[in-house]
């Protein structure tokens, strides 16, 4: 038997996602998961600013999943990228304006930490790939 308070929480394992083989959109599901849990105690003033957040994550799985379809992979990639920073820096005024406590803003930033690394590296590696096809070698 697993004790349950030392077992790290995995949303993977509630529901079949067809993208969860996908690091970045398994990191955005985790975070979205993660702050529908922290934000359930949230002050009432502040409720608006946590939707806005669920909807902002809500977006970059589905420019995740646009980007895994070959649709502007770049560009949706960037607005993920983007999309992911502004997250991090919400969450952050939600703990200092204390709509939030310290440690749920350490829990969530650890899966808003995780998104925007995933983010800038598939970002990164898939415009070095599309550079690299774009740029004339001598031997053409």
């Amino acid at each position: 038997m697993v004790n349950k308070q030392t077992q790290k929480r995995d949303w993977s394992q509630e529901g079949s996602l067809p993208y969860d083989r996908i690091p970045a959109f398994k990191a955005a599901y985790d975070c979205y998961k993660e702050c529908q849990f922290r934000f359930r105690k949230i002050t009432a003033d502040s409720r608006s600013i946590a939707r806005e957040v669920k909807e902002k994550l809500m977006r970059v799985m589905v420019c995740i999943a646009h980007a895994r379809l070959n649709i502007n992979v770049l560009e949706s990639l960037q607005e993920a990228t983007d999309l992911s920073i502004e997250i991090q820096i919400t969450i952050r005024v939600l703990v200092e304006t204390h709509a939030i406590s310290v440690k749920d803003f350490s829990h969530i930033s650890q899966y808003s930490e995780n998104l925007v690394r995933q983010m800038v590296g598939w970002s990164n590696s898939e415009t070095k790939k599309y550079n690299d096809q774009q740029t004339p070698t001598l031997f053409n």
